[in-house]
Formats: structure tokens, sequence, C-alpha cells
């Protein structure tokens, strides 16, 4: 009878859309009013999936995706850092407007000597090997000293490059232990990619994390283009290297607000041995048109028009001992406003119906996955 009761409440609760909620937690109507105080919105560009045409807009998304309320005191709960994983919303609505990666054709050639370069359509549009390898001088040094300018190899009608036309210039020691190559735009002289083996991947770690970090971004500072930004964005460890070697990356930024894509950043790895840069890469989209910032609302209006259109609701969290329950935004819901309009966006683009309630079947389902 009590498991007929039961089926017969939740049935009522789901098709009324109402929530169901333990005795001890906090109203949803104080949850949102908390959840409105220490939710802080950060605005960025973003290039939508439905944009055709590498068009950048300016959406507010959360600053901390992982901010949450205790459900029974309504207070702002610390996260570990597993929990915090677990509960991290990926912001899917970022595009990468790049050029399609094209099947090379193999009657098309693609490397050039500088002679030939200046022969083919690019002609005097590029740089010569003197002014490239003048250019990677100061670089070299930052990078390691003792080695000696090897060759210079222009690359072009390779589209997925994102140039028209690179040169990459390799460089060696006397015995030839170490390396490094330097890819160029050969127009611009603007430096693209460093990689190099300048320490026996064997030697003993001497240089600090934060030492690493200083000398990557007086690096970044130096050779990347203005337009990014100034900040760790995270480290890792770069492939094949010693797992002591960080590398740390800086995204770009426009009109100083950060550019949301992976394809628009720049990593620097230092090798930990001997404090050298020993990676650098640059990936920038030239195809990106940026949406003006004014008429932005304020962030503190876009808190509030998220909050509205999607409330803060009850999950559930391991807390290594029992579960734990907050009060958290919505996974299956999105979380960016469009800063200019205040409109809700789904991960494609395009916009959210605010009010928009699940199905009486699922609603039954919250239930009852609520009682465990």
């Amino acid at each position: 009878m009590k498991k007929v009761l039961c089926l017969v409440l939740a049935l009522l609760l789901a098709a009324s859309g109402g929530t169901a909620f333990a005795d001890d937690y906090i109203s949803a109507e104080r949850a949102a009013n908390a959840y409105g105080d220490i939710l802080k919105m950060t605005a960025k560009y973003v290039v939508p999936e439905s944009s055709k045409d590498g068009s950048a807009i300016l959406v507010y998304v959360p600053e901390e995706s992982d901010t949450v309320i205790d459900a029974e005191t309504g207070e702002k709960y610390t996260l570990t850092e597993n929990q915090a994983e677990s509960l991290k919303k990926p912001i899917s609505i970022r595009h990468d407007a790049v050029a399609e990666t094209h099947a090379a054709d193999p009657t098309v050639q693609t490397t050039f000597t500088e002679q030939e370069i200046k022969e083919a359509k690019f002609g005097d549009e590029v740089m010569s090997a003197a002014e490239l390898a003048e250019a990677a001088e100061d670089i070299i040094s930052a990078a390691e000293n003792g080695l000696i300018f090897g060759s210079c190899v222009y690359n072009a009608n390779i589209p997925e490059s994102g140039y028209e036309c690179f040169a990459v210039l390799t460089y060696a020691s006397a015995d030839g232990q170490r390396s490094v190559s330097l890819s160029f735009d050969a127009e611009t002289g603007k430096l693209i990619n460093l990689s190099g083996k300048i320490s026996d991947p064997s030697a003993q770690p001497i240089v600090s994390k934060d030492k690493a970090f200083e000398t990557a971004k007086e690096f970044a500072q130096k050779y990347a283009p203005d337009e990014y930004v100034r900040c760790e964005s995270g480290d890792k460890v770069k492939e094949d290297a010693r797992e002591t070697d960080p590398m740390f990356s800086f995204q770009r930024a426009h009109s100083g607000y950060e550019v949301m894509s992976l394809y628009n950043r720049i990593d620097v790895s230092v090798d930990s041995a001997t404090g050298k840069v020993c990676y650098y890469n640059l990936s920038w989209d030239d195809g990106l048109n940026f949406e003006s910032s004014k008429g932005m609302i304020s962030d503190e209006k876009a808190v509030q028009m998220l909050l509205n259109a999607c409330p803060p609701t009850v999950l559930k969290i391991d807390n290594g001992e029992k579960t734990k329950a907050v009060y958290a935004l919505d996974p299956d819901k999105p979380c960016a406003v469009a800063a200019k309009s205040g409109d809700i966006l789904n991960p494609d683009g395009t916009v959210y119906a605010a009010g928009e309630t699940p199905g009486l079947l699922e609603r039954v389902i919250e239930f009852f996955k609520s009682l465990f």
C-alpha cells in the first residue's frame, strides 16, 4: 500500500511540475537566492556551432562551473578536487573556425628551397633565409646556446596550416646531441613553432615550476601576438618529454575578453634541467569576426537571467563517507548568456527556450532518483 501511495504522490508531483525535497533541504527559492550571491559570471568570446562565417559573439559564462550550495545549510560548499571534476560543466558552445584539413594532393608541390619559393607565386612576399635566421638568432639564444644553423625549408600550398607560406629552420650542436627547429610565418616573420632536444632526457630537474612559468610567460610576452591573455590557463606535461617538464597554456584575447577556443592559444614548455624553452606552439585563427562589446548587459544581470531560466537543482555527490546533497547548475541545461541580448544559449548557439520542463516520465524518474 505504501508503495502505491508513494507512486501516486510521485505522479502528482511530476504532473504538477513540483519538486520533492528531503525534509532537511532548504527550499529551491532560498537556494536560488544564495546561489545568486556567490555565482560569478565572466564575459568571453565564443564562435557558436551554428556560425557559418566565424562570427565570434560575447557570452557570459560562470567563472567557476563547480560552484555549489550545501542543500542542508544554504552555505557555499567547498568541493574536493575529485568532486569538482565530477561536477565540472563543460562549456561546449565553443567552436573552432579553422580551415578544414584537406587531403594532400601528391601532384602539388608543398616544399620549396629559397630559390624555388622566390620563383613561385609568392615572389618577393616571403622573407629570405638570411632574414629569417636573423629573426631566429635571439630566439635560439633563449632556447639554447651553441647551436649551429643547418637549413631553411619553405612550405606552401598547405591549406590546413593556416598560413600562406611558412619556413622551417633547423639548428644542431656540433656533436649532434642537441637540436632545435623553428617555424616562422614566411611573410611576417611571426614565430609559429619551436621544438627542441636541448638536454639529456635522463638529466635531473633543477628548475622549479614557478621559475619555469616565469620563463614561459616572459617568452610568450616577447614572441606571441598582443591579443593573448597574459596569464596561465593550466599546465600539462608535453608528450615525449621528461615528466617534470611543464607546459603552460596562454589563451588568446580580443579587446580584453578571452577567446574560448582550443585553436586560439599558445603552449610553452620549459626544460626543467636547463631552464630553457624547449617547446612553443602558436595556434591562431585569422577568420574570426568579433562582435562589438558596446551595449553589453552587466554580469549581475546575466546571473539573474541564467538562474531564472535554469535554476540550481539538487545533485548528489560522494564525499567519501556518505552521499552529500548540493544545489548546483543543472548539468543538462545551458549555462551561457548572450552578453548583449541576454538570451540563454544552447551549446550550438541557438536560443534556449526558458521554462522548458522535462516530460512526465522524466520527472517521475528524477523523483525516485532523489530518494536514493
